[in-house]
């Protein structure tokens, strides 16, 4: 009880994780080329942007549809082929180190899917011959480019007067959230 020369020693390690810190991604952007806002994703692109430099040997990133899932480790979305349910929608992304699953950071970015430019043109315009005056209008977009049937390049302005008979396409471009999407309508004059 009372003896002060009685004492154990011991010892123990103390081992120290550094606290993950997610990097911010940019958002995923992809144009809607099938129409159907539908789309299989591949997350991992964002897993070198969330480690943020952070040894891929000790942490971890996995993808959640919540903030709550993210922060409890539940319901991982899949990495490599994520199928969309809306047009824009927020991916939480969770880094943890793969020791100790209490240390751990959790970030956001958005998936977000380009609706292709709309071109407001006819299927088919008529020129008759004694008032062969048309021109078509195409609306207002970044680039334009007018085609024949033979595929020579006719203009590159938003307009384009037609006297000839024939199929014509139209190309046009607009950028959205940084990504650059291109449409093309074609059109027949008789």
């Amino acid at each position: 009880g009372n003896n002060a020369d009685c004492f154990g020693v011991g010892s123990f390690t103390v081992q120290v994780f550094d606290t993950p810190i997610a990097g911010q991604p940019d958002p995923i952007v992809i144009c809607d080329v099938d129409e159907t806002g539908l789309y299989t994703f591949d997350l991992s692109v964002q897993d070198a942007t969330i480690r943020n430099g952070q040894d891929a040997a000790f942490y971890s990133v996995s993808y959640h549809a919540s903030e709550l899932d993210a922060m409890n480790d539940d319901n991982a979305l899949p990495k490599n082929n994520y199928q969309n349910t809306l047009e824009v929608e927020t991916i939480y992304a969770r880094i943890q180190h793969r020791s100790l699953n209490i240390c751990y950071d959790v970030t956001s970015f958005q998936l977000l899917i380009n609706p292709l430019p709309q071109i407001p043109i006819e299927d088919q315009y008529v020129i008759c011959p004694d008032s062969p005056d048309l021109v078509v209008n195409a609306g207002s977009f970044e680039s334009y480019e007018w085609r024949d049937a033979t595929n020579a390049l006719l203009s590159t302005a938003p307009t384009l007067p037609i006297t000839q008979l024939g199929t014509y396409e139209l190309m046009v471009t607009e950028t959205t959230n940084g990504v650059t999407c291109t449409n093309t309508k074609s059109f027949e004059v008789v």
